[in-house]
């Protein structure tokens, strides 16, 4: 029959493993000498089969042993002079894996690297996954698309990724990486990405509690304002880097007044030396010592975050001061709503002074970056006081430069507030227009100027008949307060203040207003 089927298909090469006696491997090459057919036989696994000849023509009297698929297709690219290798299609999975053991994976993770040939991901992950696969101890993309284009014989790809997928993971990355080898030739694979376990999800079932009405962040490599978080919300969970990242949290929830605060915290969730613990703020230095390094996952509860006033407007009272000129609450709330700030917004507070402008901007949302300068050495101790206190300096980044001096080493910024520029201003904002990138802003920069004197509010109108300007509002405010004297309450007038606001654009073509 074997010989029979070789015939009728007209078959020259025949790819079989080496099956042994019980699958018929003597039968099939017997009948591969009768009908002048060449094989290429694949050797089972930790099998030593010498390689056999049969008699006949060159070309279809030899049989090839090969140690695998991947050489087999290597043979017969070489016997048949076709492409074979780069036609396939290479499997890549990307898989969260929970929190590190066994039990806790996914059952569509588990057969996902046991399946695999070839897994890679950090060392520590590496030891407690499944299957027989190469594993390699690579997890940045550069290095795992080298290995993959020196190693083609690997189709079946996964790489291990902490917890989830989607949680704070390099899997997005990752696979934006494979998807751009892809494009460029370099790679021909499919990436799928599959979830696990989240160290969120692992924390709020210990502890019993919902996340599905928290906030989720971390300052586990990154930057984040958590101080800002938790005075707005009742539940944040936060991924930590090691154990000093507590003592700083608790020195930050103090300085800005933020103390009836409780924090659940736990390391190495899932496996045997996993710890949970549980303190208020006033607890700190007696029930945690002696804690292990390693990354944790906290939950911080702030029972008082309904009291926060969501506002701009703080009062005057709440800065420190000294001589340094302050804008007024009356002026900085309207000179904020029309900065019509942005979730991610980079802030320029030129000419800062006591930072409350740069206060009430950062405080409107976590991910605002706000970049007080300041020439005045007073002053900008001043903005970095009062940063601090209000829990904000993680946002607040303060310049003791004179503008527009030092603009080229910040990002470009999306809103400016000008409150002083000693005389300077046309130098300003002519450095911010060089600053953007005339595809990237076509609604340009949002800028608020407050002026009091009449030679700058006629400077600001010479600029805005100078500069492309778009939007234009201007707008004076005098504000009176009540005073007492004696059973009296006297209104008592502040300085008139002159509040322009406009888009500007870049220095291209772009229509202005008129």
């Amino acid at each position: 029959m074997n010989e029979c089927i070789l015939r009728e298909y007209s078959i020259d090469w025949m790819v079989t493993k080496i099956s042994g006696h019980a699958g018929g491997f003597e039968e099939k090459v017997e009948a591969a000498k009768k009908a002048g057919v060449g094989i290429c036989a694949i050797l089972p696994p930790s099998e030593n089969v010498c390689q056999t000849e049969i008699s006949g023509d060159e070309r279809k009297s030899s049989m090839y042993i090969c140690e695998n698929v991947y050489d087999t297709a290597k043979k017969l690219e070489s016997l048949l002079k076709e492409d074979i290798l780069s036609q396939r299609r290479r499997k890549i999975i990307l898989s969260g894996i929970g929190m590190g053991s066994t039990d806790g994976m996914t059952r569509e993770a588990y057969y996902a690297f046991e399946d695999a040939e070839v897994i890679f991901g950090a060392e520590r992950m590496l030891e407690n996954l499944p299957g027989k696969g190469v594993k390699v101890p690579y997890y940045r993309a550069d290095d795992i698309i080298s290995y993959l284009i020196e190693h083609p014989q690997y189709t079946k790809i996964a790489a291990a990724f902490s917890g989830d997928s989607g949680f704070y993971s390099g899997a997005q990355s990752m696979k934006k990486a494979l998807d751009e080898a892809n494009e460029k030739g370099i790679l021909k694979s499919e990436t799928t990405i599959l979830p696990g376990i989240s160290s969120v999800s692992a924390l709020a079932a210990h502890f019993g509690v919902s996340w599905n009405d928290a906030v989720l962040a971390s300052i586990h490599g990154r930057r984040t304002n958590v101080v800002n978080l938790v005075r707005k919300n009742t539940k944040v969970f936060l991924l930590l880097s090691g154990k000093n990242d507590f003592e700083m949290l608790v020195n930050k929830f103090r300085e800005a007044g933020i103390n009836n605060v409780k924090i659940s915290a736990g390391y190495r969730l899932s496996y045997p030396d996993e710890r949970l613990f549980t303190f208020y703020l006033d607890e700190f230095e007696t029930k945690l010592f002696d804690l292990p390094e390693g990354v944790y996952t906290c939950l911080i509860e702030n029972e008082d975050c309904e009291k926060q006033i969501l506002t701009p407007g703080m009062d005057d009272e709440i800065f420190s001061r000294t001589k340094v000129p302050m804008t007024k609450n009356e002026v900085r709330v309207l000179s904020i709503s029309r900065l019509e700030l942005t979730k991610k917004a980079v802030v320029y507070d030129v000419g800062s002074g006591t930072g409350s402008v740069s206060a009430e901007c950062a405080r409107l949302s976590p991910d605002i970056v706000v970049f007080a300068i300041e020439q005045k050495e007073e002053a900008a101790n001043l903005t970095k006081e009062n940063a601090v206190r209000l829990g904000l300096s993680d946002q607040i980044m303060v310049i003791n430069k004179k503008a527009p001096e030092g603009f080229e080493e910040l990002p470009t910024p999306t809103h400016v507030f000008i409150g002083g520029s000693s005389g300077a201003l046309s130098d300003i904002l002519s450095a911010i227009q060089k600053k953007l990138i005339v595809k990237e802003n076509t609604k340009g920069v949002r800028v608020v100027i407050n002026a009091v004197s009449l030679e700058t509010i006629a400077q600001i109108t010479k600029l805005i008949q100078t500069y492309p300007v778009k939007h234009v509002q201007l707008t004076q405010i005098q504000a009176s307060r009540a005073h007492k004297l004696g059973s009296y309450n006297l209104m008592q007038a502040q300085n008139p203040v002159l509040i322009a606001s406009f888009n500007l654009l870049p220095d291209d073509k772009m229509e202005a207003d008129e």
